[in-house]
């Protein structure tokens, strides 16, 4: 590595450090890392519904949200001789008028109780909560509104946890007299490895 990657490199840690060791900690321990939360419904037994789904499922799943988005997807899906009086119907009785009228005998309109939980988005992992929130801005079109950042704790994997306690504590300006900065992080971690392993 010539001396010009090696400042970079140098100073890239440096300011990785100082965003780790003063950012906010989300009330999670260290070693702490970022993922990704986010929130879908999944069908559920009425008892327990966060609330009611009104879909057209046949593959694709179209969710009506207002009378009128059922109305139009009839008029474009549906070889109807006359459109019901929905100005004064709601969801729930649009769908019993498509089974009094038989346009429903393959069920893929369906009424479906739901509810809301939250999931780790897959495929995420941040160092930091600024590249996680980042991260959501520039793609928050494959999310819901409500994702967001979630701190996380690397007790249970050791050698991920060491490599973030080297990144927010090493004194990386003593290495801009050595040239082999990588390597002596490699031997830094494979003499922690060994000692972890003795103990």
């Amino acid at each position: 590595m010539g001396s010009k990657d090696r400042d970079k490199t140098l100073s890239f840690l440096t300011d990785l450090q100082k965003e780790l060791s003063t950012q906010e900690i989300d009330s999670q321990a260290s070693p702490r890392f970022w993922v990704l939360m986010d929130y879908k419904f999944l069908p559920t037994d009425s008892d327990y519904a966060d609330e009611t789904h009104y879909v057209h499922a046949d593959g694709d799943c179209v969710q009506f949200g207002k009378p009128m988005d059922l109305i139009e997807f009839l008029e474009e899906h549906e070889e109807l001789d006359e459109l019901p009086d929905y100005q004064n119907m709601d969801l729930d009785d649009l769908f019993e008028w498509i089974e009094v009228n038989e346009l429903n005998e393959d069920g893929c309109y369906q009424i479906v109780p739901v509810m809301e939980v939250a999931y780790i988005v897959e495929n995420t992992l941040f160092l930091s909560k600024q590249e996680a929130k980042d991260y959501i801005k520039n793609n928050s079109y494959n999310h819901t509104s409500r994702i967001h950042t979630y701190a996380m704790t690397a007790h249970r994997a050791p050698k991920t946890g060491k490599v973030i306690e080297m990144l927010t504590e090493a004194d990386w300006t003593k290495y801009k007299r050595k040239k082999t900065l990588i390597s002596d992080l490699i031997k830094k971690i494979f003499r922690w490895e060994q000692g972890s392993h003795e103990n």
